[in-house]
């Protein structure tokens, strides 16, 4: 159920209600009085249904995208930018293929708490210390916007009950108990998304469904105007600190700093603008035309296993060895993204030579004349006015 579909049951839901009050109230007191109750009830219920609808939404939106990117990666796994788009990059939050994230001293500190780690503020912090290291790539965004927080959730990106190893909020965290609650985000949540990616597709329909999640997922942006800047939120609605408290104001979202006239559609996140560069620039490839390939079509946008990588394309030579190695992505349920051989090319000139071979001169084959059934030997043998040559001169003058 999406947001808007919730305020719509909410507004139905205090009319039906409202009416029952008026109703079965004995006085104007007595209706006022249970109508601030109920005020109050469907307030806060409908902040908390409204704010998990907004949760399973982006978690539906980040799912799809996941699932078409891991594919599009195991297409492309020489594209270094891509790759650090998903699971981040060397020096700052990266994860592993089994969900362990290392988060690097400047990333705002060891121990990080959530709110530097969540929200990206393009590095303002102190001295050399970076802010936003997880918001910055998929699987860390998926991290800020799932794991749970300070706040009881029992309905959590689409997990109900949620029963995690622990939360996240606060200033910081130990460790070993933030990894034991990423595992369990990553079995939970993660690992769903990545193991439904076994999908039969081409690369076409795999850009065409990643194209329409991401601006899905811009769609769900929130914006906030603060002192001359826009934030933009992604996840819990109404907050303004992606920290995961329970204080006002704090909740379970990613966020991104942009210029005061940045809109959703415009504002750079560092992984949804890369993986969105790439999108565009491989439907480019299909859409356009190549003069030189006489009506061939590319190898890398022929209708494969989504899952299983081909050879790359001609201008991306892939690494040594990289192109034989499966990719593993998920645990508990992984995905093996193998390599499969190209079919042999066959050069149709040498074919249609082989098929359609000049014809040999042939002897021509000598017969005996008594070999031959319908010519007699004796002209008078089967009285055939056509083997007697008087016969045939007298039938043609009488003719």
């Amino acid at each position: 159920m999406s947001p808007a579909t919730v305020k719509k049951v909410l507004f139905f839901t205090k009319l039906c209600l409202l009416k029952e009050i008026v109703l079965k109230s004995s006085s104007y007191k007595e209706v006022k009085m249970r109508m601030k109750v109920l005020l109050l009830m469907l307030t806060v219920g409908g902040q908390y249904l409204e704010a998990c609808a907004a949760r399973i939404d982006v978690y539906k939106h980040l799912c799809e995208i996941t699932r078409n990117v891991v594919a599009l990666l195991g297409l492309h796994r020489n594209r270094s930018a891509l790759r650090d788009a998903i699971y981040g990059k060397k020096g700052r939050a990266i994860f592993d293929e089994e969900g362990i994230v290392t988060v690097q001293e400047h990333c705002g500190g060891v121990p990080s708490g959530r709110a530097i780690l969540c929200n990206h503020f393009k590095g303002d912090l102190p001295g050399n210390a970076q802010d936003g290291c997880l918001a910055e790539s998929l699987l860390g965004t998926f991290m800020c916007v799932c794991a749970p927080g300070g706040r009881e959730a029992k309905m959590l990106c689409g997990m109900e009950p949620w029963k995690a190893d622990g939360t996240w909020w606060g200033g910081f965290l130990a460790k070993q108990n933030r990894e034991k609650l990423f595992r369990d985000v990553w079995r939970k949540l993660i690992g769903k998304c990545l193991v439904e990616s076994e999908i039969h597709t081409s690369t076409e329909i795999n850009l065409k469904s990643l194209e329409t999640s991401l601006k899905a997922i811009r769609e769900s942006l929130r914006s906030s105007a603060s002192g001359g800047t826009n934030y933009f939120y992604l996840g819990e609605p109404e907050v303004t600190s992606c920290s995961g408290g329970v204080n006002s104001g704090e909740g379970i979202c990613a966020s991104y700093r942009g210029g005061l006239l940045e809109t959703k559609h415009s504002v750079k996140i560092p992984w949804l603008s890369e993986i969105e560069k790439t999108t565009n620039e491989l439907l480019g490839k299909i859409t356009e035309p190549s003069s030189e390939s006489h009506g061939q079509v590319d190898p890398s946008f022929s209708e494969k296993k989504a899952n299983i990588p081909i050879p790359a394309a001609a201008n991306e030579a892939p690494e040594e060895n990289e192109a034989l190695k499966p990719v593993n992505i998920a645990a508990k349920g992984n995905i093996q993204l193998k390599n499969i051989q190209p079919e042999p090319q066959v050069n149709e000139s040498m074919q249609i030579t082989n098929l359609a071979k000049p014809e040999e001169k042939r002897k021509p084959t000598k017969y005996n004349v008594v070999d031959i059934p319908h010519l007699a030997i004796d002209p008078n043998e089967d009285f055939s006015i056509l083997t007697n040559q008087k016969w045939l001169l007298l039938s043609i003058l009488f003719n």
